[in-house]
């Protein structure tokens, strides 16, 4: 039979090519999110202003998220809980601090690239003070998602091969006066006799006619192990390993002894140990997944309008000095301060500033001396040398005109 050389590459290359692309559409999803809610808390800004702002500052930093996720599963692949925890732990929690450094480094080339006019290390440094936090539980949000998805596709591959091989759910036994069904779950465990086998179930024995390798065939081996070539004990029944004058045994509940060979005993004994190291290993990425959510939902979200965003030059410079207001008006919803460079707008609704309204958005040159707001539509109506200005929160433009007189 001739297989096609590419056949392998094939069947895990689709695989990989769903995952990169649902990796790039979660980060189109969360930019467009980042952006909805920027947007919302701006929103005297117009919305095709804001998409195109949206495009340059939201997308990158997310995309970039997602071109890093391959190294940090290579580094959960390398590094993973199962094994050495304390170890993994610690290299993880390096990768975590020096993440933040590679991300926001590559977006700030990525930016100058395109054209920011900003110094390169400068930009690193400012990026690297509002955003680091964010990144360095961004990678723990990464490396608890892939953890999460490892555990869960072992539990599923495990399930298909004990589906597969469709282990005995009980047992027949027939007897002087009947036959009986023996639920594998009441099993304690079996002893050879010559071609037989006891089966030893919930306080009774009974005789089978099988030999012990046959039901060792024919059992669960996750439930169930060969400790002797005339013993096979649950799993679930053990108590303890110990050795008693010089032999081993297996020791299960109610003090039943079971004499084990000494390969047989230190193999269910390394057995034993692996299944205590998936049980923390289990807790471990529980306790590590909570951690992460209860971040993600108690940090993120109120550093999401300061510590998600880039802010643009013109939220980078001062506009006006607010310590010097020649007027003030307010309405319901706002309130206006009058400045010799700019009007300051505070939304009484979020409780926030907005953004100043400075000479680049239109606000003209010279001192306002009286100013009053429509509680209608928040229009703001100043007056200063000889002249009317209104200004419209909504379409963020100004009218003026001539005073009479």
């Amino acid at each position: 039979m001739v297989i096609p050389a590419d056949s392998s590459a094939v069947e895990t290359r689709v695989p990989r090519w769903r995952t990169a692309l649902l990796v790039i559409g979660l980060a189109v999803i969360l930019a467009e999110l980042e952006a909805v809610q920027t947007w919302v808390e701006q929103r005297a800004q117009p919305w095709h202003d804001h998409l195109s702002w949206m495009v340059w500052a939201m997308l990158p930093p997310w995309l970039l998220l997602a071109a890093l996720v391959p190294a940090v599963a290579w580094l959960c692949r390398r590094f993973p809980l199962s094994a050495d925890r304390a170890r993994s732990l610690a290299v993880h929690a390096a990768a975590s601090l020096v993440f933040p450094v590679v991300h926001l480094g590559a977006l700030a080339m990525l930016h100058q690239l395109l054209g920011d006019p900003s110094p390169l290390l400068p930009r690193i440094a400012g990026l690297l003070a509002f955003h680091y936090l964010f990144d360095v539980l961004a990678y723990w949000a990464i490396a608890g998602g892939l953890f999460l998805a490892a555990g869960w596709r072992a539990k599923a591959g495990a399930d298909r091969n004990a589906g597969a091989s469709e282990p005995a759910s009980h047992l027949v036994v027939r007897d002087a006066t009947g036959m009986h069904v023996v639920p594998v779950e009441a099993i304690d465990w079996i002893e050879a006799r010559n071609y037989c086998a006891r089966v030893h179930a919930a306080g009774r024995r009974h005789l089978i006619r099988e030999s012990l390798n046959s039901l060792e065939s024919r059992l669960d081996p996750a439930r169930f192990a060969r400790v002797h070539r005339s013993a096979i004990v649950s799993v679930e029944r053990i108590a303890s390993l110990r050795h008693e004058e010089g032999r081993p045994v297996v020791v299960l509940r109610g003090e039943v002894v079971v004499p084990a060979s000494r390969d047989r005993w230190r193999s269910l004994k390394k057995r034993l140990e692996q299944k205590l190291d998936d049980r923390g290993s289990r807790m471990v990425k529980t306790t590590l997944a909570l951690v992460v959510a209860v971040l993600l939902s108690s940090i993120l979200h109120p550093l999401a309008a300061q510590a998600t965003r880039i802010w643009r030059p013109e939220e980078r410079v001062l506009l006006t000095d607010l310590s010097y207001v020649t007027a003030v008006a307010a309405t319901r919803s706002v309130v206006y301060g009058a400045t010799p460079n700019g009007l300051a707008v505070y939304d009484r609704a979020l409780g926030s500033w907005r953004r100043t309204v400075g000479a680049l958005d239109g606000f003209p040159a010279g001192t306002v001396t009286a100013m009053v707001a429509d509680p209608n539509d928040d229009t703001a109506w100043l007056a200063g040398a000889g002249r009317w200005i209104a200004y419209d929160p909504f379409t963020h433009r100004f009218d003026t005109g001539s005073l009479p007189g």
